[in-house]
């Protein structure tokens, strides 16, 4: 059983025991611990599988974000979505009161997190994304309602990171997060739309969801254009987004109906029928 514990000279030292016994970080100073066992300390501290206080989260991420390991500054910035975030998925009474503690601290590391945007690992920029995401999150009276408001300074932040990040993996997340996000705002109609041009599958489906999702009109005329893409399940997508869009998809109809006579995939065939007739009930 892995035992944590210890709070010396006002700095994490951090106990981790294996099944031979336990083995301690030595001095207080959380910067001098092995780095396996920084990064199992911020795992752990990331999924509230360890608990500390402000203080000691604050001193952690403090050490962690200006690491120049960037493994370590990626998990450091993984402890503020995991904890930020926790609420998004346990709707717990513990689980809301540990946020409500702990977001006064994260908030304070969120200039790091915006920096970091700039680092030179695409696994820290992408760490960041979720961070500064999950940062903006605060719960809903609904338990059912769990998507995230993203500011407008936010999403032009993301919106610039998106259009300089070479990274696929970079630029997939801060599309997911704008397609989730319930904030309605030209900047982030404009990032979806222009996404689905994206050379990477895995953004331009993130871009369809939000289209579909958020009923991005402005985005209808290249979802037609991705009924003819090579790639099955983004027919499907957008067949899908067209659909969502109701009534102002409906002069879309004869694209799918065109769509659908030059399919040969049957699954892709049914998602276009349905779509069809989906929106043939919203413009009767």
């Amino acid at each position: 059983m892995t035992v944590w514990s210890s709070y010396l000279a006002g700095a994490l030292a951090w106990f981790i025991a294996t099944g031979a016994g336990v083995g301690s970080m030595q001095g207080g100073d959380p910067a001098r611990a092995p780095k396996d066992e920084r990064l199992r300390t911020l795992s752990a501290l990331a999924s509230y599988r360890l608990e500390a206080t402000s203080a000691q989260i604050a001193d952690c991420l403090r050490s962690a974000l200006t690491d120049p390991d960037a493994e370590i500054r990626a998990q450091g910035l993984a402890v503020i979505a995991g904890r930020a975030g926790r609420v998004r998925f346990d709707r717990s009474r513990s689980a809301v009161q540990a946020w409500s503690r702990d977001r006064p601290t994260l908030l304070t590391f969120r200039p790091l997190a915006l920096r970091a945007l700039a680092d030179g690992n695409e696994r820290v920029r992408r760490a960041a994304v979720v961070a500064l995401g999950n940062l903006e999150y605060e719960p809903s009276p609904s338990p059912q309602v769990s998507s995230i408001t993203l500011n407008e300074e936010l999403l032009r932040e993301f919106d610039a990171q998106y259009r300089s990040d070479p990274s696929e993996l970079v630029r997939a997340e801060i599309v997911k997060d704008v397609a989730l996000t319930r904030t309605q705002s030209t900047v982030r109609s404009q990032l979806l739309v222009d996404a689905l041009k994206d050379r990477s599958t895995q953004v331009v489906q993130y871009a369809l969801m939000g289209i579909g999702e958020g009923h991005v009109a402005e985005g209808l005329p290249d979802l037609v254009r991705l009924l003819k893409h090579s790639n099955r399940v983004l027919r499907m997508n957008a067949a899908e987004a067209i659909a969502e869009n109701g009534p102002e998809a409906g002069a879309y109809i004869n694209d799918l109906r065109a769509a659908l006579s030059l399919e040969t995939d049957p699954l892709v065939a049914k998602t276009l029928q349905g779509a069809i007739d989906a929106l043939s009930q919203t413009t009767r």
